[in-house]
């Protein structure tokens, strides 16, 4: 009985399973609301297939939370960010996903100027760069650095319905 729950117990982490989960911040507004249900595929397969855009959740093991955030780099990649703008090994990209709160806009100083520009860097092996969508209110790799690809847990899949997390409201894109 024991090897066959343990058999199925690996089958289930190999294939992946769901969960719901609320949205815990306002760090992806408008893609993910604060307090939204959203449906997460937890597979281990996700560490070894990310794509660019997908929207991921990753244990922080610094301050033991889980996180959500996009992937915008990975392993080799070059990241750049001038005045807002990212620049994926040198192109720049069409972020229609962003969103800039006003309201919190950051001040060009020595604490928020990490928001606004990063350095070229170059994203190490076995890791990712993460950005949160709304950029003026998270804390992602601008701040954490690149995320290590055993953090990374699974994937969000869509928004569902808070009374039954089988109707889908808003399916997402990696774009």
């Amino acid at each position: 009985m024991k090897r066959l729950l343990l058999i199925a117990t690996t089958v289930l982490l190999f294939m992946g399973c769901k969960e719901t989960r609320l949205v815990p911040s306002a760090s992806m507004e408008k893609t993910l609301n604060y307090g939204e249900r959203i449906v997460v595929q937890y597979s281990e397969k996700y560490r070894k297939n990310i794509n660019y855009g997908d929207i991921l959740i990753y244990q922080d093991k610094k301050e033991n939370i889980l996180c959500i955030s996009r992937c915008i780099a990975k392993e080799n990649d070059s990241i750049e960010i001038k005045d807002n703008n990212v620049y994926l090994n040198g192109e720049k990209l069409d972020e229609k996903y962003c969103y800039f709160d006003e309201t919190i806009k950051p001040q060009n100083n020595e604490y928020d100027g990490f928001l606004v520009n990063l350095e070229k860097i170059t994203v190490p092996k076995n890791t990712i760069f993460v950005l949160c969508d709304n950029r003026w209110n998270s804390l992602d790799s601008r701040y954490k650095g690149p995320i290590s690809c055993e953090n990374i847990l699974g994937k969000v899949l869509y928004v569902s319905d808070m009374d039954n997390p089988f109707k889908k409201i808003r399916v997402l894109s990696n774009n």
